[in-house]
């Protein structure tokens, strides 16, 4: 009999295509024991247990130093492609802690966690349960703290708690030995962990497949750091492959193939080939003007969480930082003295060697909580305390990060930027503990910019009413197309409900842009966009008709959003606004949209 093949939709992590046999990895179960110990052996099992978070500490550390080694061999073939105006660090070296390497050393300190640690051990005192079982019921605890967080972050912190505690049990029951697979396979599992997936990085293996996960998981981070193709939230796949199937996946539109024919293959090869082939294209274009054909200059600017990828960001000729993210040096490090802001920006302010950086203050609050912080959950959490109303309640917090802010705007051009804006008078409030902080660093006579720009970030629908009330109180607006559209329309993006409802060409929503932009324009102050909307090819010849010349997007986009740039005029852009302004339905400007710029742009593309 021919077994027929069998096709997955998933969701592509990671671009490119992999073909290989199926490996699989399961994390899913670990067995451990579920014994009560004699009062004498206490002490011994509490030992065992510490012994066990000692092994697990190394194996993260030697993971952790494994995986820098390859960041530093990716930034120096980076620095190898660019420009010599922008090198910075003459030996290719990674210059910031990449997000990815924080992943290891989060694990690392989660294991000395006093709830997890404290706990366990009050477990195996009290109740007296062996090591396995108290960590088991530990774990539950933690992570029953984390069950309602709906946001994407956060519901990759439980499996962090997951991937920790198995390390744990693992090396409790003598199975801590890394994953490995065979060279040139693809990887097949439910869910992989950070360690799992640097483990079966040294097998030179061809990409990862997984039931579950989101394009915020660390399979699809480290995937893309270390550019091997991935699909994630492919179903039932690793029920349904065995070890040695043939398969193929496509990382890009998240499609794969288990027991492909001859045809299939051809077919995946072919498209390689040809995406190899546009991506070289692409490179060699690194060093021309990001412009329009009729010579209009855009500046496109990249989205960043703690410094990541600055060599890449360099080397992709990004025009600067239009968004760095700063909650997370909060919620995973727990910094608040100024001295740690401070130190965080500027080593991303000196990275970009005078081009500009834009710190978006904390969006803390609502989901964006830290475990075990004493946060008050909110029934509606998007509608609650979070960004810069949470900033105004908890000033000394705010007040340390905008100190931080302003001794780093000595080092390089900076900007602050103030997220989820309602009204004027939350600007004001904010100028008011900005000047006050300015004052304070004048009286130490620590240096500053004294003109350092403020935006504000306009992704409520208030916002857009008032903009131009807005605008006489700040340098820049920078638009967050995610949060607007969500907030114009009442739809969740991340909810499958009502996902359909998530339209950002939604009339309402280029009327918003469009109001927007005039308000900007006509206060002569600067005007960005970041969010999904910048990143989208359809999307940026009506962004540009709009206004908008200035667009923030993650790093990895940026060669074809350059691309497409330099394939339009500004009259196609302005005629496509107008005309698509004129329409009453989304569907009627998806069409419009699509149509247009299929006659305008090649295939690739799109």
């Amino acid at each position: 009999m021919v077994v027929q093949h069998r096709v997955f939709q998933g969701v592509g992590a990671s671009p490119g295509i992999g073909i290989g046999r199926v490996h699989l990895v399961d994390r899913r179960r670990v067995h451990y024991a579920k014994t009560r110990i004699q009062q004498r052996q206490i002490p011994a099992e509490i030992e065992r247990f510490l012994a066990a978070i000692q092994v697990s500490e190394r194996q993260l550390e030697a993971l952790a130093q494994r995986l820098q080694q390859s960041i530093e061999r990716t930034a120096a073939e980076a620095e190898r492609t660019r420009p010599a105006r922008r090198r910075t660090d003459p030996e290719g070296r990674a210059s910031i802690r990449t997000d990815h390497l924080s992943i290891l050393v989060a694990h690392r300190l989660m294991l000395r966690d006093p709830m997890l640690v404290d706990g366990t051990i009050a477990r195996i005192s009290n109740e007296r349960l062996c090591a396995e079982w108290a960590l088991r019921m530990t774990l539950r605890e933690v992570k029953s703290l984390l069950d309602d967080v709906a946001d994407d972050y956060f519901r990759e912190r439980r499996s962090d708690v997951d991937f920790v505690g198995d390390r744990i049990l693992r090396n409790l029951t003598g199975g801590g030995a890394e994953a490995s697979a065979p060279e040139g396979s693809v990887v097949v599992a439910h869910d992989l962990s950070p360690a799992d997936t640097l483990g079966l990085l040294r097998s030179k293996i061809a990409g990862f497949v997984t039931d579950v996960g989101g394009k915020t998981s660390h399979t699809a981070i480290l995937a893309q750091a270390l550019g091997l193709p991935a699909v994630v939230a492919a179903g039932d796949i690793s029920d349904l492959a065995g070890d040695g199937d043939l398969v193929s996946l496509d990382g890009a539109t998240g499609e794969v193939v288990l027991r492909p024919g001859r045809a299939v293959l051809a077919r995946f090869r072919q498209v390689a080939d040809k995406r190899a082939q546009f991506d070289a294209e692409l490179r060699a274009e690194l060093h021309l003007p990001t412009e329009t054909r009729c010579g209009q200059r855009v500046a496109l600017q990249a989205n960043i969480d703690r410094g990541d990828e600055v060599e890449l960001l360099l080397a992709l000729g990004c025009d600067g930082v239009g968004l760095l993210r700063t909650e997370y040096l909060f919620l995973e490090e727990q910094k608040t003295a100024s001295t740690a802001h401070s130190a965080a920006y500027r080593q991303v302010v000196e990275a970009l060697a005078g081009l500009p950086v834009t710190i978006r203050t904390f969006d803390l609050g609502g989901d964006k909580v830290a475990v075990g912080s004493g946060w008050q959950r909110e029934p509606n959490p998007a509608l609650g305390l979070r960004a810069v109303r949470y900033c105004l309640r908890e000033r000394d917090l705010f007040r340390a990060q905008l100190r931080g802010v302003l001794e780093a705007s000595a080092h390089g051009k900076t900007r602050l930027l103030l997220p989820m804006i309602s009204g004027v008078h939350e600007l004001r409030e904010v100028k008011v503990l900005l000047e006050e902080e300015r004052a304070a660093l004048r009286a130490a006579g620590i240096p500053f910019d004294e003109r350092m720009a403020v935006g504000a970030m306009i992704e409520l629908p208030a916002a857009v009413w008032i903009a131009d009330q807005l605008a006489t109180e700040v340098d820049f607006f920078s638009v967050g197309s995610n949060d607007l559209v969500q907030y114009i329309l009442a739809a969740d993006r991340d909810s499958e409900l009502v996902a359909h409802l998530y339209r950002p060409l939604h009339p309402a929503v280029l009327r918003a842009l469009q109001q927007t932009a005039r308000a900007a324009q006509g206060a002569g102050i600067g005007l960005a966009l970041c969010g999904n909307m910048a990143s989208e090819p359809l999307y940026l010849p009506l962004l540009l008709g709009l206004g908008y010349s200035e667009l923030s997007m993650p790093v990895l986009a940026i060669p074809r959003i350059k691309r497409v740039v330099r394939s339009v005029s500004m009259d196609e852009c302005r005629a496509l606004a107008a005309e698509a302004l004129r329409l009453s339905t989304a569907p009627d400007v998806e069409r419009l949209v699509d149509q247009r710029m299929r006659s305008l742009l090649e295939p690739a593309l799109l």
